[in-house]
């Protein structure tokens, strides 16, 4: 198989590069995961390469890994001002990937490189008044979707078409996106501000479900 989901259209990002989402937290171990493949599918739909972690403390640039232009970012911030984490091209200009942009303390998943927004990051700038840490991974070690969390996450589905109903109970931004390697996919379910509760219909696996959030959520078959 020679798959490979491609960052979808800049119009199907919608208000979500922009938002901004207050003090998220990891989500936390739960159970109820969808599917649970060998993940063969993801290791040859995204890019590959040996995980790397950075840390500083204040501003700071991270230097992608080489065949890194999509990748899983978890990234905690210790300071009270805005924290933003965004990728750069080549020239050091914005390639319109914004992953965080908070205030005070984070630590959340995002994913770099699911929307054709620019040209192909070699780097992050990293905004902070305190000490930060930026883990990159690759898409393909993202965990299996589970039935709740908290803040922003990524992960994997492997499971049959479904609709979801989805919950969210914090205050900012709230989306939820699903890429698979259908070529005209619409990938934003939700874009919603403070609390969420509706059913959206997601397609058959494998996909990568992003998830957007400054309070708990739930994922779960309706």
């Amino acid at each position: 198989m020679n798959t490979r989901i491609r960052p979808a259209a800049w119009w199907a990002l919608g208000a979500a590069a922009t938002a901004i989402v207050l003090a998220c937290s990891a989500p936390s171990a739960e159970t109820g995961s969808e599917g649970g493949g060998d993940g063969e599918f993801f290791n040859e739909a995204f890019d590959s390469f040996a995980p790397a972690e950075f840390s500083g403390e204040g501003d700071g640039v991270v230097e992608l890994p080489e065949g890194a232009s999509q990748a899983m970012v978890t990234a905690s911030h210790d300071g009270d001002a805005n924290f933003a984490v965004s990728a750069l091209d080549e020239g050091n200009q914005a390639t319109g990937d914004l992953l965080v942009n908070t205030i005070g303390g984070y630590e959340g998943v995002t994913a770099l490189g699911m929307y054709d927004l620019g040209n192909e990051p070699v780097r992050l700038q990293v905004t902070a008044d305190g000490a930060w840490t930026v883990r990159l991974a690759p898409l393909a070690d993202a965990p299996a979707l589970p039935g709740s969390g908290t803040g922003d996450a990524v992960f994997r589905y492997e499971g049959e078409a479904v609709t979801w109903n989805v919950t969210h109970d914090g205050d900012s931004n709230f989306t939820l996106s699903y890429h698979t390697d259908e070529g005209f996919e619409m990938p934003l379910l939700v874009n919603e501000i403070g609390a969420y509760d509706g059913e959206v219909p997601a397609g058959a696996g494998p996909g990568l479900v992003v998830v957007t959030a400054d309070g708990d959520w739930t994922i779960g078959n309706a």
